[in-house]
């Protein structure tokens, strides 16, 4: 009689973890799709400007950071590595 409550139990605690699982689950799902109602006007517009032909960039040295190595320089300039 003991063994049969313990699988009882077992079972039941087995089917309450599963149904909040996939209560979760659903829920994220949902929230996904609301975030993304917009996307495909957003992909759209992101493709167009990554793909535009004669776009010009402008990259200026001072904004870049700054490298993480720093020279090696015990030897003459002409042998300094970064």
């Amino acid at each position: 009689m003991g063994r049969q409550m313990e699988s009882c139990l077992l079972i039941a605690v087995a089917l309450v973890t599963s149904t909040l699982g996939f209560s979760f689950a659903g829920a994220q799902q949902n929230f996904a799709r609301e975030q993304t109602a917009g996307a495909p006007d957003r992909f759209k517009q992101n493709f167009v400007a990554q793909h535009e032909i004669g776009r010009r960039f402008r990259i200026d040295p001072n904004e870049l950071p700054a490298s993480e190595r720093q020279r090696d320089c015990h030897k003459p300039p002409a042998d300094c590595a970064l």
